[in-house]
């Protein structure tokens, strides 16, 4: 059977968080200037078949520069790039991270800029990195330049009608009413990046129900179905 898939809500993300585009940030040592600096150092681009490790992979082959890949959590590789055992990492999450919020100046880590090459423009969407999101790693007024992560929600292509179809409309109505919400304090922040009325080529947007005609239709399945057991048991 062909599967067809529609898009219920378009997210500018993901990410690391799927609400928001995630961004890409490589962290390096003091030493380290630019990512041409990376040629032949050790670099953590997170665990293996990772979002980030396929993101820093196309990072580096745009911009020419190969690296020795490591692939050790992002905790673990933070204490490591502290320690001076890798020269860099490479982290794709929605901003703030948590893991690089209490990382002081002092330390001398920072931000690597990645240029808006065409390789990259072409797959990711190009953002900033800035002092009050990161104040420890991003010079104040010094935006540093880099890549966003997109992504979207993506549901299957439930016909009109069938209960599992009046769910998405559920949710999709749900969604798009208490998004105002979501947007607002304590909530996280990268809730108010979410975009649903975004256009993302290649993809069909979801048509909802209306929830009194999708739960019209699913009352009339039901009354079917027990007429239909009803005729059953009598025959029986």
């Amino acid at each position: 059977m062909e599967l067809t898939f529609q898009v219920a809500i378009f997210m500018p993300t993901l990410s690391a968080t799927w609400a928001s585009p995630g961004q890409s940030g490589v962290i390096a040592r003091p030493e380290i200037g630019s990512l041409a600096d990376l040629a032949g150092k050790p670099v953590n681009v997170d665990v293996r078949g990772s979002g980030t490790a396929m993101t820093a992979q196309l990072i580096f082959k745009s911009v020419k520069v190969s690296i020795q890949a490591k692939d050790d959590t992002q905790d673990l590789a933070l204490q490591k790039l502290r320690a001076g055992e890798i020269a860099a990492m490479v982290y794709v999450t929605g901003k703030p991270a948590r893991l690089f919020g209490t990382i002081p100046t002092e330390s001398g880590l920072h931000f690597l800029a990645i240029p808006p090459l065409a390789e990259l423009v072409d797959t990711y969407l190009p953002a900033q990195l800035d002092h009050t999101a990161y104040p420890g790693l991003v010079p104040s007024e010094t935006p540093v330049p880099t890549v966003a992560v997109g992504a979207l929600m993506a549901v299957y292509a439930w016909p009109p009608g069938t209960e599992r179809r009046a769910r998405v409309d559920r949710f999709v109505e749900a969604l798009t009413a208490k998004l105002p919400l979501l947007q607002q304090a304590p909530r996280h922040p990268k809730w108010r990046e979410v975009n649903l009325a975004a256009q993302a080529p290649g993809w069909t947007r979801l048509d909802t129900v209306a929830p009194d005609e999708s739960a019209s239709s699913a009352s009339s399945r039901l009354r079917h179905r027990s007429a239909r057991l009803s005729l059953l048991e009598i025959k029986g």
